[in-house]
């Protein structure tokens, strides 16, 4: 009769760490997707303020008279911006953010 009752009691802890495993596997599967999403978008973020800089020193290199004197500041603030931006998620950055190509 011991043996039985103990078999019962351990089937049933299995059962209940079992179904809790699982449980936490569901969970940890979505915080790690969720995650993997902010990364993702950090990086687009970065991505898009060089490209930014980088329109903008072709747009400076090209421009003549008044029209240089505006842009000629913008592409070093968008890199400013992109080193930020990068330095804030220094593990999501993968690729080097420079001023020139």
């Amino acid at each position: 009769v011991m043996d039985k009752n103990e078999n019962l009691l351990s089937v049933a802890y299995k059962n209940v760490v079992g179904a809790r495993r699982s449980s936490w596997r569901v969970v940890s599967s979505i915080e790690q997707k969720n995650e993997g999403a902010e990364k993702k978008q950090q990086m687009s973020k970065v991505f898009y303020l060089k490209m930014k800089g980088d329109c903008y020193r072709y747009l400076a290199g090209i421009a003549a008279g008044d029209d240089k004197k505006g842009i000629v500041d913008q592409p070093q603030q968008a890199y400013q911006e992109a080193l930020k931006s990068a330095k804030r998620n220094a593990t999501n950055a993968s690729y080097q953010i420079g001023s020139g190509p």
